[in-house]
């Protein structure tokens, strides 16, 4: 599904460019969204390539790189625009930080972690619904969060939600 889904998104966008009527801007806005699309299916086979590698691996170890919150508000709403556009879905983020904090962390890892999160949430919402990212900071952590307006989970199945691969 992770890879299924920007697949029909782009196909879609795809045959709307070629309707001979439509205008520029909206030529621009679905290429535009095209090309989110297709970063989001890079990102899920690169989110897959690097679980194969962590599981083939006897550990590994974090590597610590650094990006601003505000960059990484700025990646989030990035790779999500096309989808949030689509079913009417506005993200709101939180923190306890200023925007000129900046991460110290296996960012990569962080982005794939956040990435999984909000794009369940796009997937399981309906539209016309919100979407809240929180990051608060204390001195030695971090508290992430992504609340939804989706169904949620039945209650006999929250027990499976950390099991890999395991799906409801």
């Amino acid at each position: 599904h992770e890879i299924r889904t920007p697949i029909t998104s782009i196909l879609g966008y795809l045959t709307l460019l070629k309707q001979e009527h439509l205008n520029l801007d909206k030529r621009i806005k679905f290429t535009n969204n095209a090309i989110d699309n297709t970063k989001m299916m890079m990102t899920s086979l690169d989110n897959f390539l690097n679980l194969t590698t962590v599981d083939k691996s006897s550990g590994f170890d974090k590597i610590k790189s650094s990006i601003t919150l505000s960059d990484f508000k700025k990646e989030i709403r990035s790779t999500f625009f096309a989808n949030l556009e689509i079913k009417n879905i506005k993200l709101y983020f939180k923190t306890n930080a200023e925007k000129s904090l900046v991460i110290n962390y296996d960012v990569e890892s962080l982005m794939i972690i956040v990435n999984n999160l909000i794009s369940n949430a796009i997937k399981y919402s309906n539209s016309n619904t919100s979407i809240y990212l929180t990051l608060n900071f204390t001195k030695s952590k971090m508290l992430l969060m992504v609340k939804d307006e989706g169904f949620g989970i039945e209650e006999d199945e929250k027990d499976n939600v950390f099991s890999r691969f395991y799906q409801t």
